[in-house]
This record gives structure tokens, C-alpha cells and sequence, in this order.
């Protein structure tokens, strides 16, 4: 190499540090400029969310503003004769309010005003907190007669300084908030969110998003599990938090700020589109220079590489040599059985992948075959590491005996999945190639194989985990296998080796409740299971169970035998507290009158008649509330319903916990105790209810007395009565007890009625 060459070398070598330095500049005032970009970019919608939660103050404020300066205007032209109808007054108030709507909803929670349908606004969390005196907002998500949700603002409607009912006046959430969400940010439209605090949507800047949650939003935008509970968190901070996610688009900017007068989060994010164009414009002209210096640096590089050309291609014409002399041997003997080959000098301890690709041999480098060994170690299962590296090694190989086939199988760690599983097959030989002692180890690959075994193992692991315990159960080898157990069974079980049938009967024994153990010992009889599971795949017990409530077991059929007899079976408990719980309380609503909190008129007939149908004698009582139009008419519906009420907790009080109470409807209850059929008996119970009747005190109808009416009948096997000839028999005698003022009661076949005293 002559001088001038030298030279030249030097002066390329200098010109290529110096256009790096300048790349490494560029790439550096790059990163900066789009550091200063984000924090702009952050401080922006800082500011923006900000200001829409000002905006919200506003808005709340001069709505809670209005609703109570009406409720101030309208309580000064109440009168007696309007309280009742306090909606008619409200019109010229409410065309001096922001309110598409006004309304009145009386003590008695039924609203007054004659638009649209009347209902009884009691179980309302609005009516319930203005009747006791509060301002504030209540959020309609479901309104009847509007496509948007609803703000009710509400207050306390007060006459003579005493509360008379709430007002509440409704805004339309789109056409009220909608406006402060809809930014812009850079000239992309921002997604504006106004959310509660349980993260349900109230308004947002985009129809997409409306009576939906936080939750379902983060799903649409596809932002990673992990990244979710980012919305759910800063959602529940008192102060405004700005955070970065990711998304389907990209990277993503959110503001999430909580709006301390209403309780609700202000959510603002930014998508990627705005993202990337504030960013490109900030890196545009950077990305130019660094395209003029790259092509710049590629022309030296070629300089360079045109200089030691020929040096390299004798290395490479070295490399050829070798490889040419058993190429052809290689693809035609290995491609179409083997993924790869490696070489492994055992002199140099050097090591070569080669591999197949369409049948074309390809070659890569892999250096000192012993650390590269050593390398593999966490890919292995560690079973098999001691017995693999033995065979492996260069020390090892060297020893082996030529031409002699030596073949070793191992299981390999797959990176994506859990657990070790068997993937590749190896065999090393060793051989002579070019004059040089050379190991081959070839490989072969099973990874499909084992990737459906996961695969279906995570598909009986979904499953499994809906359930309290899963275990298969091999009946033929008396065996046992958990797929999944709760803590509690686990530690039951521990490591014993029992019969699984004494297992199973001691299991269960401790895990279930003492009324249905006997039922359970029957149930998870081995003996017995064949015979019970013929014609099904599955049975099941229900069972209260001591540590997690109601639950169910079920024995699940796997497989059978030559003799179509059980095999395998999986057995299985599922805790099902929540849905018995949920079943009981259905079947209390469907039997019971809601205002009392007795039987309703179904419940209490069906019972009844399910007593007859038995032929149950019993007696049968009838009671109306004297006067009850004038108790509504005098002290208003609110008197009459806590009369009602009274009436229906003297009966409980007085009959005994078996005998059927139920309201017929309006002011008429009836009883049926089965078992009296005695007229002094019966006396005793009907006294003892009129006595309770007596001592009734109830503010709101001040000094006066409630009395009732009663007639009853007994019915006698011989008599042969149905529940409709018990009724309109004491019907009658109710109708002679009216006749005689104060707590009187007639029984069937008396002609007069008697007074309790």
C-alpha cells in the first residue's frame, strides 16, 4: 500500500468523524425541538381544560342561580288554594330562566305540573335530598322524552318557611355543555369528555362517545390494558392530571381535570393526528439536513470501501473455497429433513449457522461456540441443561467417536408462553470437511405441535377459573389432578395421598354446611355415579357451603370405557351466592306489597289456596280502615298510606309468623290463620288486633282515632269452602260490621256485630 493511498485513507476517515459530529448535532437539536414541542403541547391543553372547567363553574352557578330565584319568585305567590298545583304559577317564571323545562313535585313526590305524564318522583335521588332542604344537580342518562342526557337542578320549594316540595329545572347536557368541549388544537379537533364520578359519560365534543363510559371509550381508541386504569386513577384525583398513552393511532395526549362544585371530570385528549402534526413540523427542516448528510456519508463510505475492495474479496473467495466443497452435499442431503445445520470447528472452537431457505444455503456467524452454549442456558429447561451441555461442549465433542451418530432431545423455553415444553429434536455427529475435524449438529423443529398443546391448555384454564375448584378426577387409576383450587381447598388437600374418595368425602365434609352434608356424601358417591350419570353428561348439587356461601358442584363426564362405564370425570365448584341472593330478592319483590310490607293480593291468594288444597281449617279475616276517603281527604295521601301501614303492622304484630297477611288493595287487608277454628281462639287473636288498632298515634292526623272493621269466617273441612266462598262470606260480615261505629267485628252466621272493649 503506497504512501498516497495512505493518505487518502486518513483524509476519508477524517471527513467521516466530522459529518458524524454534525449528524449526532443535528439528531440532538432534533430531540430538543420536539422536547419543547410536548411541553408547549402540554401547557396548551393544560390551559384548554382549564378554561372548560371554568366554563362549567359558570354554567352550574347561573343554572343553581336561576332554579332558586324561581323557587324564591314562586313561593311568593303561593297560596293555599294553588300549593296543591304549584306547576300552573311556574310559567312566567320560566321564561326568565335558562330551563327548557320547570316542574314541582309535591311532598308526596307525585309532580303537579299538567305537561307530560305524572309520575311519583320518590325514589329519586333530586326529590330526596331537595325535600331535605339541598341544591344541586342530579344527572338524567336516561330521560323518557329526549334523545340527550338530562341536568336537573333542583331546590327546596319552602311555604310559610316550611318545606312544600322541589323544584327542578332541566337542561339538555349537548346543547349546554357540548359548546365548551368542542376545541381545537392546532387545527385538530380535540375529544372533549365531561364524565360523573363513576366515569359515565354526561357530554362529549362528539356524538360517538354519548351514554357510554370512560372505559369503553379507552377500548375504542384500543389503548393497552395496561395503560387503562391511567383514566380511572387521575379521574379520581383532586387535581388536574396531563398524562401521555398509548393507542391505535399512536401516541396519545390526555388532561384529566376534576371539577370540585359538580364533582364530574373534565377529560380532554389529544390523538395522535394532532400529535404527529405538531411534531413533523418541528422536525421537518432537521430531517432535510440530515438526508443531505447521509447522502453525503454514503458517498464516503463507498470511497472508503472501493479502497479495501480487493482485500476483502480475497476474504471472501477464502470463505467460498471452504463452503463451496460441501454446499451441494449439504442441500441435497439436509434441506428437506433439517431447519439448520451448525458447524463447530473443534479446533478453533468457531461456530457457523447454516440454514435453508427455498432450498439456497445460508450462512451466519456465531463465534466461540462454548460461550455461545453458555449463552442458551435460560432458553433451556433446566432439567435438561446439565445432561445437553455435557454433550455439547468442545472438550465433549472432541472425545466422540467419528462416523457415530449421537442424538439428544431437549425441551426448549418458548418466550411467549408459560411452562417448559418439548420443541427440538438434536442430533450431533461428527465428520471431516475440508481437511479440518468438524461436530454438525442439526436441528429439527416441532414448535406448531407444542403451541397448540398451550393453546388448549389456556382454553381449559379460561374456563376453569369461573370456578371455585376444578379437578380431574381419573377413577380407574384412583387419581386425582387440580386444574384450579381456591387457597382454602388447597391447603385442605395438602400433600396427602389418600384414596380419592375418602379425599374427596373429607373435603366436602368440612367445606359444606351441617344441613347438607348427608345429600353431599350422597352425591359424590363413587358407587353410584355410573348408575346417575347414564343418560347425562353432567349432574349438580346445590349447597351451602361454610366458606363461600351458596354453591354448586357438578360431576362433569370426560371419557369412558370399552363398557361405556366412567373413566375420567372432572369435578367442579362454582360459588353461586351472588345469583341466589339476587333470587330471593326477585321472588320478595314479586310476593310483596311494597308500601306494607305484607303479602300482595297474588302471593297471599296462592298461599292461601295452596292450604286449602291441603284441607287446612283455619279462619279467614276481612278488615277495611273506617272513614278512609275522609283520613285522605282531611289530612292528605301521605296520612292515609302511614294509616295503612299502622293497620298492616298491628296484623303482624297480632297473628302468628305462619298464618297468611296480605293486602287485597286499596284500605282492605286479610289474614287466614290456619289451625283456629274455635270461636273463643279466634276471639283472642281479634281482640288482641283491635287492642293494637287502638293504641295507633300518628302526627299527622293529630287527636283522631283510627278504627277498622271486621268480618271473618271459618272454614271446617266439612263445609267445603274455596277461597272464594271464604271471601264473600266474610265480606258480608265485614259489611254488618260497618254498621257499628268503632273496632267491631261479626263472625259468619252472627246477625249482629261485637265491639272489642
Amino acid at each position: 500500500m503506497n504512501r498516497n493511498f495512505k493518505k487518502e485513507i486518513r483524509y476519508n476517515v477524517l471527513l467521516m468523524i466530522v459529518l458524524v459530529l454534525i449528524i449526532t448535532a443535528v439528531a440532538v437539536y432534533t430531540q430538543y425541538s420536539v422536547s419543547q414541542s410536548e411541553k408547549y403541547a402540554q401547557y396548551t391543553i393544560e390551559q384548554n381544560t382549564l378554561k372548560i372547567s371554568k366554563g362549567l363553574d359558570s354554567c352550574v352557578n347561573s343554572a343553581l342561580s336561576s332554579i332558586q330565584l324561581t323557587s324564591v319568585l314562586t313561593s311568593q305567590i303561593l297560596t293555599d288554594s294553588t300549593l296543591e298545583k304549584a306547576g300552573e304559577v311556574l310559567d312566567p317564571p320560566l321564561e326568565q330562566t335558562p330551563f327548557n323545562f320547570i316542574e314541582y313535585i309535591n311532598r308526596d313526590g307525585m309532580n303537579t305540573t299538567d305537561k307530560g305524564e305524572q309520575f311519583n318522583a320518590c325514589d329519586r335521588e333530586y326529590f330526596r335530598e331537595g325535600i331535605k332542604g339541598n341544591t344541586g344537580i342530579w344527572v338524567n342518562f336516561e330521560p323518557k322524552y329526549s334523545d340527550e342526557i338530562l341536568l336537573n337542578f333542583y331546590t327546596p320549594l319552602y311555604y310559610h318557611n316550611e318545606i312544600s316540595g322541589v323544584l327542578t329545572g332541566t337542561l339538555g347536557s349537548e346543547s349546554v355543555i357540548r359548546p365548551l368541549l368542542d376545541i381545537s388544537f392546532f387545527g385538530e379537533k380535540m375529544i372533549g369528555l365531561l364524565t360523573d364520578e363513576n366515569g359515565r359519560v354526561i357530554s362529549s365534543s362528539t356524538d360517538t362517545y354519548n351514554n357510554t363510559n370512560i372505559e369503553n371509550i379507552a377500548d375504542s381508541l384500543g389503548v393497552p390494558e395496561e395503560e387503562k386504569k391511567l383514566f380511572s386513577e387521575y379521574a379520581g384525583s383532586e387535581e388536574g392530571r396531563f398524562f401521555e398513552f398509548s393507542c391505535s393511532g399512536g401516541k396519545a395526549m390526555a388532561c384529566i381535570i376534576h371539577n370540585e362544585a359538580t364533582g364530574w371530570n373534565i377529560i380532554e385528549i389529544v390523538p395522535p393526528s394532532a400529535i404527529r402534526h405538531v411534531m413533523m413540523s418541528n422536525t421537518n427542516s432537521a430531517n432535510i439536513v440530515f438526508a443531505f448528510i447521509s447522502f453525503m456519508l454514503i458517498g464516503c463510505f463507498i470511497v472508503i470501501r472501493s479502497a479495501s475492495i480487493k482485500k476483502h474479496k480475497e476474504i471472501l473467495n477464502e470463505k467460498d473455497r471452504v463452503v463451496r466443497s460441501y454446499e451441494q452435499i449439504l442441500i441435497t442431503t439436509a434441506s428437506d429433513t433439517y431447519k439448520g445445520i451448525r458447524q463447530i470447528n473443534l479446533e478453533t472452537a468457531y461456530s457457523d449457522y447454516i440454514y435453508f431457505e427455498n432450498h439456497k444455503l445460508m450462512m451466519t456467524g456465531i463465534g466461540d461456540w462454548n460461550s455461545w452454549l453458555e449463552n442458551q442456558r435460560e432458553n433451556i429447561h433446566p432439567d435438561d441443561w446439565d445432561r445437553l451441555v455435557n454433550l455439547l461442549r468442545i472438550e465433549n465433542l472432541k472425545k466422540m467417536q467419528e462416523g457415530k451418530v449421537y442424538r439428544e432431545d431437549y425441551r426448549s423455553v418458548l418466550k411467549n408462553e408459560n411452562g417448559y415444553h418439548r420443541v427440538y429434536s438434536t442430533t450431533v455427529s461428527i465428520t471431516y470437511i475440508d481437511g479440518r475435524k468438524t461436530a454438525v449438529m442439526t436441528t429439527i423443529d416441532n414448535t406448531v405441535a407444542v403451541v397448540h398443546e398451550m393453546e388448549q391448555k389456556q382454553l381449559l384454564l379460561s374456563v376453569a377459573s369461573i370456578y371455585i375448584s376444578v379437578h380431574a378426577i381419573n377413577l380407574r387409576n384412583d387419581s386425582i389432578e387440580a386444574v384450579c383450587s381456591a387457597p382454602y381447598i388447597t391447603e385442605i388437600i395438602g400433600g396427602r395421598e389418600n384414596h380419592v374418595q375418602e379425599l374427596l368425602r373429607d373435603v366436602m365434609y368440612k367445606l359444606t354446611d351441617e344441613q347438607f352434608r348427608e345429600p353431599m356424601m350422597a352425591f359424590i358417591d363413587f358407587k353410584t355415579l355410573d348408575e346417575r350419570m347414564k343418560d347425562t353428561n353432567t349432574i349438580i348439587l346445590e349447597f351451602l357451603g361454610v366458606k363461600s356461601g351458596w354453591c354448586r358442584a357438578r360431576f362433569i363426564a370426560v371419557d369412558y370405557d370399552d363398557n361405556h362405564c366412567l373413566n375420567r370425570v372432572l369435578w367442579v365448584v362454582e360459588n353461586i351466592d351472588a345469583e341466589k341472593r339476587e333470587a330471593n330478592k326477585l321472588l320478595y319483590l314479586s310476593e310483596t306489597d311494597l308500601m306494607t310490607g305484607i303479602r300482595n293480593r297474588g302471593s297471599g291468594e296462592r298461599k292461601i289456596k295452596e292450604l286449602i288444597a291441603a284441607d287446612r281449617q283455619g279462619m279467614f279475616c276481612l278488615i277495611d280502615a273506617d272513614k278512609f276517603k275522609y283520613i285522605n281527604d282531611s289530612f292528605g295521601h301521605g296520612a292515609g298510606d302511614k294509616v295503612l301501614i299502622a293497620i298492616a303492622g298491628c296484623l303482624k304484630e297480632s297473628f302468628r309468623d305462619s298464618d297468611v297477611v296480605m293486602r287485597l288493595g286499596g284500605d282492605e287487608v286479610a289474614v287466614f290463620a290456619a289451625g283456629i277454628t274455635d270461636r273463643n281462639s279466634a276471639e283472642i287473636l281479634i281482640k288482641r288486633f283491635l287492642d293494637r288498632i287502638s293504641s295507633i298515634s300518628i302526627p299527622d292526623i293529630g287527636d283522631y282515632r283510627i278504627s277498622v272493621s271486621l268480618g271473618a269466617a271459618v272454614r271446617l273441612s266439612s263445609d267445603g269452602w274455596d277461597f272464594e266462598d271464604m271471601y264473600r262470606n266474610a265480606d258480608s260480615c265485614t259489611y254488618i260490621s260497618k254498621k257499628t261505629n268503632g273496632n267491631s267485628y261479626t263472625f259468619y252466621g252472627d246477625s249482629s256485630a261485637s265491639c272489642a272493649r
